[in-house]
């Protein structure tokens, strides 16, 4: 490289560098109302870079912008089937007290339970007891209590039923028939307007001094209580998704983030870690800038934030998916060392990427490099013409190609973080569906419209299912179905055997659920049933009954996958909710229509050429037929002349009076035909110009 490269090398690692992006948040130093602007952009495709550097073709390995991080262009040999940091050693599900859940309100009570509703009971009485002196009557301003704050609850909860959160109170509280009886039977609006107003969650008469060291004073207590409660309820599956959800908010607030690539663009930034599967949400984080010195004051770097969200869940052999503002190999290194995997977008200013990946430039479209060291893997994968997506995967160790992607020629680590990336999306669509939330300034409140959403959208159980109309459903309530995904319970289900002349017990294995991605089961009937055959119809064993018989599984669950009915009951539902059939379709389907359309434009072109020829005699008056026309003439006529004389500068053209068996263009049957069509063509123009000229009388 020359000293002018080589400089501009070094400005450019300097300018990358300064521009990491593992930088805190910007900080807020005042209480006021400021709003910030998040550069928290997840965009998976990332534009191409210049690079001047070269690499070494015939080289095992590839280095890293730092020159220290070095990646083998061949994967590693694995000497077990599972590495140990894959192996799961708790079971998903409900846990401790929430085992014994039975009924909704059980299960709202775990996690919002009576030491929560206890905090808002005192904090809400005690700003009454300072404000009952602004009111006339005792009566408009008396205390509150447990029962009337839960039924303040279960008013904003149906206010979500019915869609109508931001509707006018005095709408839901009518008498004349348009209203919803149980609001004004439940208690009287301005009551209900009252305890919305009043509604607080710490005491007032510290709280400037705890504001000191804390920007979250005002909920500290609740919210802290609340995330316990989620966290102690339910253990995660294998793979869970970290990535940030911003609640709508307009309101006076000194850390409101500006996103304007969120629907809502301001609002409160919350961080979240939620079950890729199930949606659970198991903990969250706050964003309010930097706080204070003292207790609180904690790193906002995105590695930092994504180890404090995961310690309930280390050396737990769990998946971690995140997007490319938490990845970093530093952060995936260090969750390895708690048993932790990563798999997640990068962007393309980390240092331990090779030069050559962050480029698309001499790259076939759909086309990998993949990097491997011992326990981590880097792919780039070039999805379109100056676009590549990076990849960093400790989960994955090999170089798969997912084989359903057809010539898109996906790995299998790209269509794995397809797969879970979306987890805490899914939560905020679906909890907008029956969103709680009343219009309010103040940014408290909002904490507990977010902390009333479902936490646990629960998986669709079979009773729901066999209880309900799928085919009479509407097309959202059929794809929150689809979403809420199939029950997958730990069911019991023991069966003896005898197997050469020994007895055992052959119990239900979980396992089996990831097996078959058709079935799911039902605690209360002790039974497996198909997902998909609930919905649209099917075997009554697999749909009414419920299937027991565990010791014939392998056969009956491959009897059952045979049928038509149950293969259309599948396909049905992966359509369901799809903006084009056609872009779930293999790219097989595609692909004979593009050769056709390429073969049909080619033979118009050729058919032109050989058209144009013909208009040539024409023009000069030659003939277009000789008696000697066989392609070793010597003298074969000025029309076969031309085309000939033409093929050799035209490869199709060529190519074409070669190969071509059907249609040549060059025989007189064909020019037969297109003079009648040219002579039909003219006959009907020159009765045209007839009948518009005028007529003269001698």
């Amino acid at each position: 490289m020359s000293p002018y490269e080589l400089e501009m090398q070094r400005l450019r690692d300097l300018l990358e560098t300064v521009e990491s992006d593992e930088d805190c948040i910007s900080e807020i130093e005042s209480d006021t109302d400021i709003e910030i602007f998040s550069e928290h952009n997840t965009d998976t495709e990332e534009d191409d870079e210049l690079d001047n550097t070269k690499d070494d073709d015939d080289s095992d390995d590839f280095v890293g912008k730092d020159g220290k991080t070095v990646w083998k262009k061949k994967k590693f040999r694995q000497n077990v089937r599972v590495r140990s940091h894959n192996i799961m050693t708790h079971l998903p599900g409900p846990i401790r007290e929430a085992r014994n859940v039975t009924d909704p309100f059980s299960s709202w009570n775990i996690l919002i339970d009576n030491s929560i509703l206890s905090i808002i009971v005192e904090c809400t009485n005690l700003y009454i007891s300072e404000i009952v002196l602004h009111y006339k009557r005792e009566r408009d301003a008396k205390p509150t209590d447990v029962v009337e704050i839960k039924a303040v609850i279960g008013l904003l909860y149906l206010c979500g039923l019915h869609k109508s959160s931001h509707l006018n109170v005095k709408d839901l509280w009518a008498t004349d028939g348009t209203g919803i009886e149980i609001f004004h039977t439940t208690m009287p609006y301005k009551r209900f307007l009252f305890l919305l107003r009043c509604m607080r969650f710490d005491k007032l008469l510290d709280r400037p001094q705890r504001k000191l060291f804390d920007k979250l004073a005002a909920i500290r207590d609740f919210f802290e209580k609340f995330i316990s409660n989620c966290k102690d309820s339910y253990n995660l599956g294998e793979y869970v998704t970290i990535d940030e959800k911003l609640e709508p908010f307009r309101g006076r607030c000194g850390f409101r983030q500006y996103m304007p690539n969120k629907p809502a663009k301001y609002g409160i930034k919350i961080f979240a870690l939620v079950d890729s599967r199930t949606f659970y949400t198991s903990n969250m984080e706050i964003y309010c800038g930097t706080q204070p010195d003292g207790p609180f004051k904690v790193s906002t770097s995105p590695s930092d934030v994504v180890k404090r969200l995961i310690q309930p869940l280390h050396k737990s052999s769990r998946n971690i998916t995140t997007d490319n503002w938490y990845t970093s190999y530093p952060l995936a290194a260090d969750l390895l060392k708690e048993k932790l995997t990563l798999v997640g977008t990068m962007r393309k200013n980390k240092r331990e990427i090779p030069p050559t990946f962050v480029t698309s430039k001499g790259r076939e479209i759909f086309s990998t490099l993949f990097g491997f060291e011992k326990d981590k893997t880097l792919i780039s994968y070039v999805p379109k013409k100056g676009k590549t997506v990076l990849m960093l995967s400790t989960l994955h160790n090999d170089d798969a190609i997912d084989d359903t992607t057809g010539e898109k020629k996906k790995p299998e680590m790209i269509c794995f973080y397809n797969m879970t990336k979306g987890a805490v999306d899914t939560v905020d669509e679906m909890a907008a569906s029956y969103s709680v939330a009343r219009i309010t300034r103040r940014w408290p409140m909002k904490t507990l419209t977010m902390s009333l959403h479902p936490q646990v959208i629960k998986s669709v159980t079979v009773s729901e299912l066999q209880e309900l109309s799928f085919s009479q459903l509407s097309l959202h309530e059929k794809s929150t179905i689809k979403k809420r995904d199939r029950s997958t319970p730990d069911i019991l289900i023991c069966q003896p055997g005898i197997s050469n002349k020994k007895k055992y017990i052959r119990s239900f294995n979980s396992k089996w659920y990831q097996r078959e991605n058709w079935l799911c089961g039902c605690e209360v009937k002790t039974a497996l049933f198909c997902f998909p055959c609930l919905l649209f119809g099917g075997d009554v064993t697999w749909t009414k009954d419920g299937f027991r018989n565990i010791n014939k599984m392998k056969e009956k669950t491959e009897k059952h996958q045979k049928p038509n009915k149950h293969v259309d009951n599948v396909v049905s539902l992966s359509l369901l909710r799809t903006v084009s059939i056609k872009e779930k379709l293999s790219e097989g389907y595609r692909l004979p229509v593009n050769e056709h359309n390429i073969k049909v434009k080619k033979n118009r072109e050729i058919s032109c050429k050989i058209r144009d020829s013909i208009f040539f005699c024409g023009n000069f008056e030659t003939p277009l037929r000789v008696h000697d026309e066989k392609d070793d003439s010597v003298n074969p006529g000025v029309f076969r002349g031309l085309v000939n004389f033409a093929s050799k500068l035209d490869s199709d053209l060529k190519n074409h009076l070669e190969t071509s068996a059907v249609f040549k263009g060059v025989y007189k049957t064909i020019h037969n035909e297109i003079l009648d069509c040219l002579f039909q063509i003219y006959h009907e123009e020159i009765r045209t110009e007839i009948r518009k000229a005028c007529s003269f009388n001698g």
